[in-house]
């Protein structure tokens, strides 16, 4: 019950978000924890790099990937509430789940990449060991956690089918 209303609450905070990208971005109120980029006026927002663009649209991308995961997961988590784990709807909706925590993985980590780029200078480079890093590696580990059950719970279901036909 507790795990479902949070995927549940969880689902409907992001919503609003999609509708953030396009409020904020063409007003030129965009603020970002991972490029520090200071905006005071439309020429500030026309004269970006282009990889931090490039970051925007995989963010958002990104942002779109990670509610879809929350979709099926919100989906297999009402099966949760009757028990009934071994239905196919379960096995699948886990499984697709997975498959776009790993893509919102790949796409952070793109974005961040694209956001360093940006900020690239001739001064140096400066790497810094910080949480963004762990935000994709931890989401990676929930998508491939989520397609091992999928797989598991299937393998089940197989099983349980060829011994109610034994019977």
């Amino acid at each position: 019950m507790v795990l479902k209303n949070l995927i549940d609450l969880l689902f409907i905070l992001m919503v609003p978000g999609i509708l953030g990208f396009i409020f904020i971005l063409p007003f030129g109120m965009f603020n970002n924890t991972i490029g520090n980029v200071s905006v005071n006026g439309y020429e500030d927002v026309m004269n970006l790099p282009f990889f931090y663009w490039v970051a925007v649209i995989i963010g958002m991308f990104t942002y779109s990937m990670m509610l879809f995961a929350l979709w099926f997961l919100k989906k297999s988590a009402r099966f949760f509430m009757d028990n009934n784990l071994l239905k196919e709807p379960v096995s699948r909706n886990l499984n697709k789940s997975g498959l776009f925590f790993i893509i919102t993985a790949v796409g952070a980590m793109g974005s961040y990449m694209a956001i360093w780029i940006a900020s690239f200078d001739d001064s140096g480079v400066s790497l810094q060991y910080g949480s963004n890093l762990f935000i994709p590696l931890f989401l990676a580990i929930i998508g491939l956690f989520f397609k091992m059950v999928a797989n598991t719970l299937t393998n089940a279901r197989l099983l349980k089918e060829e011994n109610d036909l034994t019977i």
